[in-house]
C-alpha cells in the first residue's frame, strides 16, 4: 500500500530517512516542504486543492490551504525528543498561527499525559497539555484506535494532532488520526490527512 492508495490529500512525516542531509526523495514526484533542519516533510499527494507554502522554522513546516471562503493552515511539527519542551513550544508559538483554523500534526515524543492515552504525566505532558489548552486546540485523536507507536519493546501514543477551529471545517472535518500500520515510510512517525 502507498500513501496514493489511501486517498489522502497531504502525508506528514516526522524523523524522515534522510540521505545526503536531505529528506529521501518521493518516487512519485509529488510536490513536498520541510522544515530547515529537514526532521518532518509534508507531501502533497492531490492538485485538487489550492495549497502553498507559508513558513518553516528548525522543527516546522506550514502550508496555508485555500477554500473559497476561508485559508486552514496545516503544520508539521517534529519535537525533539532531547530539546528542551519549552523552546519547542516557543518556536511553535512564534509561526503566527492563523488564529481560527490552524491543523497541527506533530510528534510530541517523551510528552506523556493522561489526555492522549498514558496513565501518568510528566513535564513535557503537562507543557503541551497548558499549550493546547491555553491556544484553544482540541485534540483529534482518539485513544480507543490504540497506540501510535508500536515496536516489539514498547508502544506509547506520541503523535498528536490537535485542531483549532471548526470542526466541520470547509465539510472536511476533523482529520483521521488513525496511523495505518502497513505504511511505513520513515524512522519515526507519520499522519495522513
Amino acid at each position: 500500500m502507498t500513501a496514493k492508495d489511501t486517498n489522502s490529500d497531504f502525508l506528514c512525516i516526522q524523523d524522515p530517512y534522510v540521505v545526503d542531509g536531505f529528506p529521501l526523495g518521493d518516487a512519485h514526484g509529488y510536490p513536498s516542504f520541510s522544515s530547515n533542519r529537514f526532521n518532518c516533510v509534508t507531501y502533497c499527494l492531490t492538485t485538487n486543492l489550492n495549497y502553498s507554502f507559508c513558513n518553516s522554522s528548525l522543527n516546522t513546516v506550514s502550508l496555508n490551504i485555500h477554500f473559497a471562503n476561508f485559508t486552514f493552515r496545516l503544520t508539521n511539527a517534529y519535537f525533539q525528543p532531547q530539546d528542551l519542551i519549552d523552546n519547542l513550544i516557543t518556536e511553535i508559538s512564534h509561526l503566527g498561527l492563523n488564529g481560527f483554523s490552524d491543523l497541527l500534526v506533530g510528534d510530541f515524543n517523551n510528552a506523556r499525559s493522561q489526555v492522549w492515552g498514558y496513565g501518568f504525566e510528566d513535564h513535557r505532558g503537562q507543557v503541551i497539555s497548558e499549550f493546547i489548552a491555553l491556544n484553544n486546540f482540541m485534540i483529534c485523536n482518539r485513544t480507543d484506535l490504540g497506540p501510535t507507536f508500536v515496536t516489539e519493546n514498547a508502544q506509547g501514543f506520541p503523535d498528536l494532532t490537535p485542531l483549532r477551529g471548526s470542526p466541520s471545517l470547509g465539510g472536511y472535518g476533523c482529520p483521521n488520526p488513525e496511523v495505518p500500520r502497513d505504511l511505513f515510510f520513515s524512522q519515526g512517525v507519520y499522519c495522513l490527512w
